[in-house]
């Protein structure tokens, strides 16, 4: 874990145990996950946009420069995908698994509670989990 993440991590434990907002943190592990993925997290006046930076997918050509929120939130959360050998495909993206991975390893959350609405960000649920390491190939083979 990088130290950065750590200082953030080590920053929130304290506040989250007297219950506190947590949208700020919530975007934070969106961006570090997004990061990952070559893609960055974008607001300007209160409109939410994922645009790619760098995108890390085997096939650059074909990859979307932009993310709708949503979908950020769902391959972030690891909802919804499908596999196929070392390739990932979620949502319409597809990944190189190792990349994915990394990405998953990389957030600070396990799960985000975020939801684009008018005007900017609702979130729909306060109470989080910090990310452990997390095993993606046992969780495929669990869920496919």
């Amino acid at each position: 874990m990088s130290t950065r993440k750590q200082n953030v991590i080590d920053e929130w434990k304290h506040e989250l145990d007297q219950g506190i907002n947590t949208t700020e943190l919530q975007l934070q592990s969106l961006a570090y996950f997004l990061a990952e993925l070559g893609y960055r997290l974008d607001s300007t006046e209160e409109v939410w946009h994922i645009v790619a930076e760098d995108p890390l997918t085997p096939f650059d050509s074909d990859c979307p420069t932009h993310m709708p929120f949503d979908t950020a939130v769902v391959l972030h959360n690891g909802t919804t995908w499908k596999t196929n050998g070392t390739i990932i495909e979620a949502k319409g993206f597809t990944f190189l698994r190792q990349t994915y991975k990394k990405a998953f390893d990389n957030k600070i959350l396990h799960t985000v509670y975020l939801q684009r609405v008018k005007g900017g960000i609702k979130t729909q649920k306060h109470w989080v989990r910090f990310n452990e390491p997390y095993n993606l190939e046992e969780e495929l083979e669990r869920t496919y």
